[in-house]
């Protein structure tokens, strides 16, 4: 179940469009991050029988060599992620350049260079396994590796600018004035490290990893506005652009086919409904409906943990008093020492919610017994090893999750 969540995640990713990734301010060059609000006026939609078949596959193409790099480096850190963007994006590409009729050909080239296009997120996922790899090492060493995995990232990046270069790609002067923040930054958290200050330099490498992104971003963008002649600022969204094109239905009905199956038949039934008419309807119904599955996912998770743990105190109130004490004391036992199950569950998912927020899916159903032994000792004053009592009853000898 946790690995489909993970799908589901990055399903989400993939059917966001490419104006999720955040874009730098405008305004008198900075790179602060932060977006101006000044000029709102609507932009002429994106038309699709504007552009011929070659034309859109070129840009598939494109967006595809000018983000390999960071594809490449995301997938050396083993990114499930960037590995789902490939493959989704040359499954698109291929029905493409394969496919007789042009204007199914134009969707599923578009709908390629928009899956490519989100290659810049997958370095969240690098920086997220390097910090959960190295969180048990002390500050001093976590710092540096981070500071490391900057400065590759910095030349990811300058590797992504010149092959937009190469490919006759426009690029906007805040690439160049964002990439000597970026500098800046590395050489500020470089002092800081040198001097001790561990935890300020980790912030400013925060901030310039983040920046890193943005600036991949603009260059995207800045592939779609050139090859589509599109009228507007790569610094900005291209979402009220893309988001106007409208697909045809059988389209969307393929697309519904890498969809779980739960999320796909009441989304095509709202197609054949017409009810979903565009691709901004299309996404944001995938959305919704993504969403409401994984949280009936996650409710069937909890609810998995929540049964193990009952029975593993079910079979530990024959031998620790610390458990039926601790039980008493919460209102648990009713009349002739009957366990309340229900009562029982009602805090065990509670608790179950509590230790997912705090520590993840990871050693989820182990955290939770872990926590509530802490509970019952400081309740009791007594120990009870809840852990060895699951593995009695699962047979098992090792730690898992």
């Amino acid at each position: 179940m946790v690995r489909n969540l993970a799908l589901i995640w990055i399903l989400l990713l993939l059917l966001t469009s490419i104006a999720t990734v955040p874009v730098l301010a405008q305004n008198n060059g900075s790179a602060s991050g932060e977006i101006d609000e000044q000029d709102e006026k609507p932009i002429v939609g994106f038309e699709l029988g504007n552009y011929t078949r070659e034309q859109l596959i070129d840009l598939a193409y494109t967006v595809r060599n000018v983000t390999k790099p960071i594809i490449d480096w995301s997938l050396r850190y083993n990114s499930t992620l960037a590995a789902r963007i490939v493959a989704n994006g040359d499954y698109f590409l291929n029905l493409a350049i394969n496919e007789t009729n042009e204007t199914l050909a134009k969707t599923y080239a578009f709908v390629a260079a928009v899956t490519y296009a989100h290659s810049p997120v997958t370095a969240y996922q690098v920086l997220a396994k390097t910090i959960r790899a190295n969180e048990s090492l002390d500050w001093e060493i976590r710092v540096k590796k981070f500071y490391n995995l900057t400065v590759e990232f910095r030349n990811v990046t300058l590797e992504v600018k010149n092959k937009a270069i190469e490919f006759n790609i426009t690029l906007p002067p805040i690439v160049d004035i964002a990439l000597v923040y970026v500098e800046g930054g590395l050489n500020v958290s470089g002092k800081l490290i040198e001097q001790g200050y561990y935890k300020a330099a980790f912030r400013t490498l925060m901030r310039t990893y983040h920046l890193l992104v943005k600036i991949n971003a603009i260059i995207v963008r800045s592939v779609f506005v050139v090859k589509l002649n599109l009228n507007v600022n790569p610094e900005r969204p291209l979402g009220p652009v893309l988001a106007r094109w409208r697909i045809r239905k059988e389209i969307m009905l393929r697309v519904c086919e890498r969809l779980p199956p739960a999320v796909a038949e009441e989304i095509k039934s709202k197609i054949e409904r017409n009810e979903i008419r565009n691709w901004k309807e299309f996404r944001e119904e995938v959305r919704k409906r993504v969403e409401e599955y994984r949280d009936r996912v996650i409710n069937e998770v909890f609810e998995s943990v929540v049964n193990i743990v009952v029975a593993v105190i079910r079979f530990a109130r024959f031998s620790s008093d610390a458990v039926n004490e601790w039980l008493d004391k919460n209102g648990f036992l009713g009349p002739g020492g009957i366990l309340n199950e229900e009562a029982l569950k009602t805090y065990l998912m509670n608790l179950t919610r509590e230790v997912y927020e705090k520590h993840g899916w990871r050693n989820l159903l182990e955290n939770v017994l872990l926590e509530l032994q802490v509970r019952i000792r400081n309740e009791t004053g007594k120990d009870v090893d809840l852990i060895i009592i699951l593995r009695g009853l699962t047979g098992r000898s090792g730690r898992g999750s």
